[in-house]
């Protein structure tokens, strides 16, 4: 049989300061791209054809934090489902 050591709430930590910066991530994302098309001092057929180009740019950047956070709440679901285990395997 095979001993393993796991320290659950150092898992936590490191699944909670994960979360922090896919949060950060997500909030800079969405604040960049929101300022970019806020800027109104560029008008014209240019800035429309730029504006559509980072406007699709933006959906790969938004579903990477997306998936990102689906990553995270796996993550968090796996520790829950490990500790869930761990405590029943001890009463046995």
């Amino acid at each position: 049989m095979t001993r393993v050591n796991v320290d659950i709430e150092k898992l936590r930590v490191w699944i909670s300061d994960f979360d922090r910066c896919v949060q950060d991530y997500r909030t800079s994302v969405d604040s960049f791209f929101k300022n970019i098309n806020q800027y109104d001092g560029w008008k014209g057929e240019a800035a429309v054809t730029y504006l559509e180009s980072v406007n699709t740019e933006s959906i790969k950047y938004i579903n990477f934090g997306d998936n990102l956070q689906t990553f995270s709440t796996t993550l968090s679901g796996v520790v829950d489902n490990l500790e869930s285990t761990l405590v029943s395997t001890a009463k046995e």
